[in-house]
Formats: structure tokens, C-alpha cells, sequence
């Protein structure tokens, strides 16, 4: 049992509570509040002076598949001999012991999900880890996220540029709904063979088993789209296919708003710090959060965390509230909402009882580029301790 006391909680969901309580017991927070008792015999935490707040989550990574310093060894998120490999898990391309794990976790990011790469129109599954283990089944909390899709330059480039089909946008949205149409066939063959009882004559193909749960309605399509000409056409694919989607990055969604608001689609944006290297890019800029909370659309900020880089998550937070961001919107973005985008918030993305205890504690404002984290716990486990927190065997 642990109990972390004092300091200024950010609970996320329900306001902020000072010098409270948190206790946590089997990995799940049992308690939050001013009037909580610390049994005798648990491990306490003095958080006094310090901010708590939930464990971050980045919606859109590629932790483990893209390392750093190992070159083409480190580079195993794209499959580019194919352009439709939905059969693809990103979990057998995950390498636990890439040392940006733990500078994300020591960051306070305790939760990511993990896609492959935007170099096919359909790509492959994502899973959501947390940020801590040795193996990808200790870290796993879904194993199939979503599948994901990518429009634009991206696939147009990786096949058009060997001559190969897509060449154009055209192509790229021709070649997704015809293997849509395909997933679609092959899940109504198979329940009519099922309830026939015609296993015989039943074949498995990967491709169409992994596409299929798209179609009917069971996993996400996760959309890479940044112009807003390709923002269209992933909302226009997904009224097609009566899909679940998610769109990815969306750099210019501010221009299609009004669309993304009347479908209710959740949107990760990201990169907001990176260079901008492609056209589809020219036009970031950190004011689009604003625009988009200001809508009521459900959005979470992300990093597109390569190597490291995810660890810069709460700075693109903080630099969103300075270019018009409400700060509560900007920290519900790398937490709660993420969390509701993943699928998770029964478990992650605030301070409640019952929810996991993935907790951080920094001296300072969660969103202030001079904090630094103090302590970060992931499922009621201390995984990091600075030595200005001061811990205490016993209840006082």
C-alpha cells in the first residue's frame, strides 16, 4: 500500500485539491481527498510543495520501432514492400530496451500508443503500452488499437517514386476502399460459411481478418491526413464505410473545422515542434489546438514521438496555452482526452478512485518548461525518485 500526502493535486476530472491525499492499493487508486487515513504500515510519499497530477499519455508514437543511433537497424516502422499490410502488429516490431522508454517514463509520459509508420495507405496495428518493462506483454495494455491508415504524400511518394501503384491521391484512396470493399465481402463469406457450418471451405486470410474488424465497426482506422484536402477524404471514407475513425496529425484541420465538429471525429495533432519537411506542413502552427477545443472537438496533443522526442510532450502542451489554449483544455490533451481517444479512460487520464495509479510528481506547474519531475509511479509501482521528495516508511 502506498499514500502520497501534500503538494497540490490535478485531478483532471474533478478540480484541483490542495494538500490532499492519494492512497493506492493493488495498483488502482482507492482513495483521493483531504479527509483520507493512512494505515499504519503504509509506504508514504510526502508530495509537500510539489504538483501531483495523472500520468501522461501521447496518443501518437513510434517508441521502440524508431531508435536512435542505430540507422537502418533502428528503422523497423515502415513495411514498404507492399502497400496494404494490415496483417502487420506493431508489437512484434517493439524493442522494450530502447533507452527512450525510460527517458519518457523519467519524463512523465507513462502511457503511449505505438503505431507503424505512414509509408502505406494501410499500414498496420497499433497498441497502447505503458512506458515501463521488459518484455512487450508486460508493457501491453491493447494490443490492437486501431489500424493504421495514411493519405498524402507519404504513401505517394514511397510507391510513386518506384513507379508503383499509388502514384496519386487518387490512387492511394482507390487502393483502400478496394481492399475496404474486399474486408467487407470476405467478413460477410465468413459468417454465412460459419452459420453453415462450411469450416471446410473456410481460408484465413490475414490481410482481410485484420481489415475486417475495421469494417465492421470493432477497432479504429487511425487516418495519418495533415492537408485538409486529405482530411476530407478520410471523413469521406469513413461516411463510406460507416468506419470509426481517428484523424492523425491534422495540420490543417483549421480549414476544414466545421467538418470535423458536425462528424464528431476525435483528432491526435501532431508534430507541433518539428521542422517543417514536407508541404503538407507548411502551414503548422500551435494556434490550430485552440481553434479545435474551442469547437468542443475531442483532441489530444501528441509528439508523433520519435525516440526521444516524446518527452517534450508536456512543452507542446504548455505552448499551445501560450498561442491561445485554455490551460485546462491543453492539460485534458495529454491526459483524459488522450485517454478517450485510446479508449482507456475507465483506466488512465485522471486522478480517480479505481483508476490506475499512474501518478507523477514535479516541483512546479505541469505545463512550466523549468519543471522538472519529482517521482513517477505506474500502477502503484515507484519507478523513478528524486531526492528532494521525501519518503517516509511510515505514517505519520
Amino acid at each position: 500500500m502506498l499514500a502520497i500526502k501534500g503538494g497540490k493535486i490535478f485531478t483532471i476530472t474533478n478540480g484541483i485539491i490542495e494538500n490532499g491525499i492519494i492512497l493506492v492499493e493493488n495498483s488502482k487508486i482507492s482513495q483521493v481527498g483531504t479527509d483520507v487515513s493512512i494505515p499504519e504500515d503504509c509506504r508514504v510519499i510526502d508530495a509537500s510543495g510539489n504538483s501531483i497530477f495523472p500520468g501522461m499519455i501521447d496518443a501518437h508514437t513510434h517508441l521502440g520501432v524508431i531508435q536512435e543511433g542505430l540507422r537502418s537497424m533502428g528503422l523497423d516502422h515502415n513495411e514498404k514492400s507492399d502497400p496494404i499490410t494490415p496483417q502487420l502488429r506493431v508489437i512484434d516490431a517493439i524493442d522494450p530496451f530502447d533507452p527512450a522508454f525510460d527517458e519518457v517514463m523519467k519524463a512523465g509520459i507513462t502511457t503511449v500508443l505505438i503505431a507503424p509508420g505512414s509509408a502505406n495507405p494501410i499500414g498496420g496495428q497499433c497498441s497502447v503500452v505503458k512506458t515501463v518493462g521488459k518484455t512487450v506483454e508486460e508493457m501491453l495494455l491493447v494490443k490492437n488499437a486501431g489500424i493504421k491508415f495514411a493519405l498524402g504524400e507519404n504513401p505517394k511518394v514511397t510507391y510513386g517514386s518506384r513507379n508503383l501503384s499509388p502514384y496519386t491521391r487518387m490512387g492511394v484512396a482507390a487502393i483502400i476502399r478496394e481492399n475496404l470493399c474486399k474486408a467487407y465481402e470476405y467478413s460477410v463469406n465468413k459468417e454465412s460459411q460459419l452459420m453453415n457450418e462450411d469450416i471446410a471451405v473456410l481460408k484465413t486470410d490475414l490481410k482481410m481478418e485484420a481489415l475486417s474488424n475495421v469494417v465492421n465497426g470493432k477497432i479504429r482506422a487511425r487516418i495519418h491526413a495533415h492537408k485538409a484536402s486529405d482530411i476530407m477524404t478520410a471523413i469521406r471514407i469513413g461516411e463510406e464505410f460507416d468506419l470509426d475513425i481517428v484523424l492523425e496529425h491534422c495540420t490543417e484541420g483549421d480549414k476544414v473545422i466545421s467538418e470535423i465538429a458536425r462528424h464528431g471525429i476525435p483528432v491526435v495533432l501532431s508534430p507541433l515542434m518539428s521542422p517543417r519537411t514536407k508541404p503538407e506542413t507548411k502551414e503548422r502552427g500551435m494556434e490550430i489546438a485552440a481553434r479545435l477545443a474551442a469547437r468542443g472537438i475531442l483532441v489530444a496533443i501528441s509528439t508523433d514521438g520519435i525516440s526521444q522526442s516524446a518527452r517534450w510532450l508536456p512543452i507542446n502542451a504548455g505552448l499551445c496555452v501560450r498561442y491561445g489554449m485554455k490551460e485546462e483544455d491543453a492539460m485534458k490533451a495529454i491526459t483524459i482526452n488522450a485517454a478517450k481517444i485510446l479508449g482507456l479512460d475507465n483506466r488512465l487520464g485522471s486522478i480517480e478512485k479505481h483508476k490506475d495509479a499512474d501518478i507523477i510528481i514535479m516541483k512546479g506547474h505541469p505545463l512550466e518548461t523549468r519543471t522538472r519531475i519529482s517521482a513517477v509511479i505506474i500502477e502503484g509501482k515507484v519507478k523513478y525518485l528524486r531526492a528532494e521528495i521525501l519518503e517516509q516508511k511510515e505514517a505519520e
